[in-house]
Formats: structure tokens, sequence, C-alpha cells
């Protein structure tokens, strides 16, 4: 039976309390919690007075019965110096290293917290606390709660237990995505209150990195390359106390997945580091040759691209709407959706689940609420691209910024690889100048007007243009006018004509029809074009009485939101899109596209406030449609 088939059974049988109630009965999930000392499922399952009343007089390898206020009980608990060991009458014999923490000997407690941080990678458990907190007595429950929450934030265990829900087919959107700061936080570091992104990238993510490299030099690659979105990243820096051979080695046998389609050219740039020897001249060029292979016509619709970049929305929209991370800058939330993305990649096998379902499973779990955040982060960072297919755009900036970073480097005077495909060359000969280049998760200002490939930049503006103006302007020429529109500025004629076609374009009747219209609408936004904005609007409003669907509706919310941010100014942007929220709201059909809507608006007042005027006014008028 299909994963998504199984998942969707037992969310309609039980409520989640018991769903994990009878995973904790099954000896199987036993076992594999106690293979990293404990999870949430059986601690919980066996964390009750009746286990700490017996621990208390437990005697060092004597099997006691666990007596409960109704007297016997079918299970056995034995201490022993690796655990605390549990069995009932007909069950397995069950090893819990954690439940050491409760035990009435402080040797004992020691002893168990030892075990359970061997090995760990770097994670943020203050090792010393907790044996102070031991040498006082048993932890409470409260404690030994903590205890666990600290545990599950630290990434190897968190895959650990994403493995074992792959594994038994049994997973949910939080097996994927933790809930929390902590996790992440491992990953990419904390974000500060006020910092900005440029202070963020110098002053907490690279000595983080750094950080974690030197204590677990091959979960810091992992990492580093996982984090890796751009020139922002500066690789030399934090891999400047690995020796040659230490980085050498781990660029040969501990590169991962490269589930980021940025991760080789993190290696790219790790290599071009270290010119000075010639043994790395090999990993750079087999890198930029995986970049080109990637990035091919035969490799775009391959599983783990569409994989990752599901995995990264999912990821965002999570962080989106999590109490502790929600109200984070936008920069960091994306940056750790990336990076656990590519860690998710790298490190668990997603082998044996059809990837068509297993997509659209992913598609279900998305709460609205995040694309309502995902529209308002438009407002502080316009060349955020929350819905993008970030994959296929990262592998367009990769062939770039890799073929500027091995350029003139190579003294063996081997030939680049062929790249095979006009329109990757074309990136790559935008993107060779990455000076001024936008970052693909942080943002930068457009280069300046003296560019060096602005010239041939204008041309390819006028190529694509004038394609458009014979074939029609379709989602791949937004797309290809998209990328231009982050690099340069546009003329004011240009922009004028691109407002031009959007009144051309076909009214929207079909999912697809929006998002050609969304496409449209980030390049005003890139271009902080106001009268594509109006030019977007008039086309929405135009097949308002056509949009029938909660997904139609939801299109043509997400672009008027996105039109919105062209306006620079967020007070302006937001007087704008109130009264076109207002126009479609009069517009629409009654039945599921108004309910759409008005849910939208709630949402949009719930995480952001208007001042004098408020969201809930299209709301209202929506839901009156539907009295």
């Amino acid at each position: 039976m299909e994963l998504t088939t199984i998942a969707m059974r037992q969310a309609l049988r039980l409520p989640p309390e018991s769903v994990a109630d009878r995973l904790c009965e099954r000896p199987d999930i036993a076992q594999a919690a106690a293979m990293y000392g404990g999870s949430h499922h059986g601690t919980e399952f066996l964390l009750h007075k009746d286990v700490r009343r017996a621990l208390v007089g437990a005697v060092l390898g004597v099997e006691q019965a666990i007596a409960t206020e109704n007297g016997a009980s079918s299970w056995k608990l034995t201490q022993r110096e690796d655990g605390v060991a549990l069995r009932s009458e007909d069950g397995p014999l069950v090893i819990y290293r954690d439940l050491l923490l409760l035990c009435a000997d402080a040797a004992a407690r020691k002893s168990g917290l030892r075990s359970i941080l061997e090995g760990l990678r770097p994670g943020p458990i203050d090792a010393q606390a907790w044996y102070e907190k031991l040498e006082r007595g048993p932890l409470s429950d409260a404690e030994f709660a903590q205890f666990h929450r600290e545990l599950d934030d630290i990434p190897s265990i968190r895959l650990q237990r994403v493995r074992r829900s792959l594994t038994n087919q049994s997973v949910w959107i939080k097996d994927l995505i933790p809930s929390g700061r902590g996790y992440f936080e491992c990953l990419v570091g904390a974000a500060r209150d006020g910092v900005t992104a440029d202070r963020y990238f110098g002053e907490v993510l690279l000595p983080h990195l750094s950080e974690v490299l030197e204590r677990d030099s091959e979960w810091g690659w992992r990492c580093t390359l996982a984090a890796y979105s751009g020139p922002s990243i500066d690789v030399a820096r934090v891999i400047s106390a690995l020796s040659d051979d230490v980085l050498l080695e781990l660029l040969k046998t501990r590169t991962p997945n490269l589930g980021s389609p940025l991760a080789a050219v993190g290696v790219v740039a790790a290599a071009t580091s270290r010119r000075s020897d010639q043994r790395f001249e090999r990993e750079a060029l087999d890198a930029f040759t995986e970049i080109v292979r990637r990035a091919g016509a035969d490799q775009r619709r391959r599983p783990e691209s569409a994989l990752f970049s599901r995995l990264y929305r999912a990821t965002l929209h999570c962080l989106n709407t999590d109490t502790e991370t929600w109200s984070r800058p936008a920069y960091w939330r994306r940056l750790a959706a990336w990076a656990h993305a590519h860690i998710l990649l790298d490190q668990v096998s997603f082998e044996q689940l059809d990837p068509k379902g297993f997509t659209t499973w992913l598609e279900s779990q998305l709460p609205l609420a995040g694309d309502v955040i995902d529209m308002f982060d438009l407002q502080t960072d316009p060349l955020h691209l929350p819905n993008m297919e970030h994959a296929r755009l990262g592998e367009l900036f990769a062939v770039g910024l890799a073929r500027t970073l091995i350029d003139d480097s190579s003294e063996s005077g081997e030939p680049l690889p062929d790249l095979g495909q006009h329109e990757l060359e074309l990136s790559a000969d935008l993107l060779r100048v990455w000076s001024g280049l936008p970052d693909l998760l942080q943002g930068r200002s457009d280069p300046s007007s003296d560019s060096p490939f602005r010239s041939a930049a204008e041309t390819l503006i006028d190529e694509v243009m004038a394609d458009a103006s014979i074939n029609g302007v379709s989602a791949n020429t937004w797309n290809a006018l998209l990328l231009l529109a982050r690099l340069i500025k546009f003329e004011d004629q240009k922009t004028r004509t691109l407002g031009d076609a959007i009144g051309s374009l076909k009214v929207c009747q079909t999912a697809d029809d929006f998002t050609t219209l969304r496409m449209a609408a980030l390049v005003a936004v890139a271009q902080g074009s106001d009268g594509m904005a109006n030019a977007l609007a008039r086309k929405v409003r135009e097949g308002a009485a056509q949009i029938s669907t909660w997904s139609l509706a939801h299109g043509a919310w997400a672009t008027l939101c996105t039109a919105a941010a062209a306006y620079r100014d967020a007070q302006a942007s937001r007087s704008w899109l109130l009264e076109q929220l207002i126009g479609l709201a009069y517009e629409l059909p009654r039945g599921d596209a108004c309910a759409s809507l008005a849910e939208h608006c709630e949402l949009m007042e719930r995480f952001t406030r208007l001042g004098e005027q408020s969201w809930l006014r299209p709301a209202h008028i929506a839901r009156s449609a539907l009295a």
C-alpha cells in the first residue's frame, strides 16, 4: 500500500494521541527507540509513576516486577550497567539507556548520560548542565521531557527518526520537518533580532559553520554544503582551519549526494580556494561536470529535483507558521528550509516512496497560513521567490557561479564540459560576473548601469521579447525574463511593453494560467513596476466571474499579493492590495471561490495588521455572498 494511503487512513481512524499510543505498543518501535537512547514514543509510554517507583528500589542486575496501584503488572524491570531493561511476559527485552537518568544511583545516572551523548553529532545539548542536574538527583518528569526535546534538536537523532518512519511506512509531516528553532539553529546558527542578512552571514552563519566543522569535520562539511547559497557564503573562510589533506579527504570520500542544486558550487568553491595544490583541480572540474549534468534537459524531471523543491517549500511553510520561527527574519527561514531539505536528501533514502504520491502528500500538508507569510515576505525582500521551482532556478545560477570560480584556474588546459544547451549557455554568460549577482536566497541590489554584461543582457531581453511577439509570452518566457529582471533594471519602454503583453494574455481559467500570471507578477516585483502590477490586477478581475473553485481563487489571491510587492512602499503596497481584494470579493461568484478568498483574508488579518483598515473587509464581503 502507498505511503500516502497509509498515512491518510491512519489520520482518519485515530487522533494523533491514539496513533502515538498504538505505535508505542509495537515491539519494533520500542526496539528502534532504544537504538539511540529512547524517543518520545517509547519514553512517554514507559514514563509513569510505577516505573519511577520501581527504579528507586532497583538493585543492579536483579529483575523485579513493576507494581501498580491495582497490584502486579505483566512488566518486569532490570537495572543494568548499559541501561534499564524492560520486558512484558510475552514481549521482547528492550534496553532503555535514557531511563538510567531516573535511577537512584548517581553513578548510574551519569553513566547513562555519557552513553547517550557518545558519538552524537554536534547539537544544542549542554552536557555540563545536565551532569550538574544528575549530581543533585534523578531527573524530574519535566526535566526528562526537556532532555528529550534537546535530543530531538540534534540533527543526527532527527534523521534517525525520519529513517525509522520511512521504513515503517508511517510518516507524518512532523517526522520530516521538526518544530521549534533548536534543530534549525544546529544547521545554520541562531537568527538574532535586529540582525540584517549581511551581518547574519558574516557574524553568525560563518562562525557557526567553522565551529561545527572543528568539532566534527564530516558533519560540518555537510552543514556547510547544505547552507551554501551563493557568494555570501565564504567557503574559504569556513574551511580555513582544515589542512589540505583533510579537505581533500572530505572532497573525495565525504562529499554528500548534493541534494541542494547549489551544493556542488560549494564543492567548487572549496576546491578552488586551494588552487596552489594541484590535487584539488580534478575535484573542482568533477563538481562542475555534475552541475552541468544536473542542469541538463534530460535531468529536469528527475525525481530528486522535484523532491528537493517540495521538501524546501514544505519546510518553509512549516517555519512560516511555527510559533517559534514565524517571526524570525525571512532570510533565516529560507536558508534554514534550504539546508534542511538538502540534509534530508543527503542522509535519508526516499527510494521506497512513490515520487508522485509523496509529492501530492507533501503539498496536502502545507498550511495555508504559510502562503500568507510568503506573500508578505515579498514586501521586505522583493527578490524573495517563495513558490518558485527553487531546484531548477538554483541549477541555472549554479552553472554561472561555478564557471566563474574555475575559469582560468585550470593549469591542465582541459576544456570545460560542454553545456550543450542554449538556455544554460545564456544563463552562464549572464552570471559570469557575479560580484553584483543577487543571491538566490538573500537578495542584493541590482548591478550598476555600467555592469560589464548590461549590453549583452539588453540584447537578450530584446531577443526574448521579439520571440514573445511571435509565439506569445509563455510561462517559460516569463521565467527567462525573471532571471534577467533579477540582474538588471529594464528600460521604462520595456516594462510598458510587458504590461501590454500581460493585457494580451487569455483570461485565466486553469491553474496553469495563474502560474503564468504569477510568473509575470514576479517580474513586476523584481522591476518594481506598478504599471505591470495594475495590468495584472485588471487581468485577474477580468476573469473573476469564471473563478469557481478554491484553487483558482487561491491563484487569483496569490497573483494580487505578489503584484502588490511591486510597490516598494509597504503602506502603498498594502493599500493597493486591499483595494484589489475588495474589488475581487464583489466580483467572484458564490461558492468555493468566495470561501477561499475569505479564509485567505482572515489569515492575513491574523498575521499582519493593516493599521486603521482591516483585511477582514474583503473577507466580510466574500462571506456575505455565501449567506
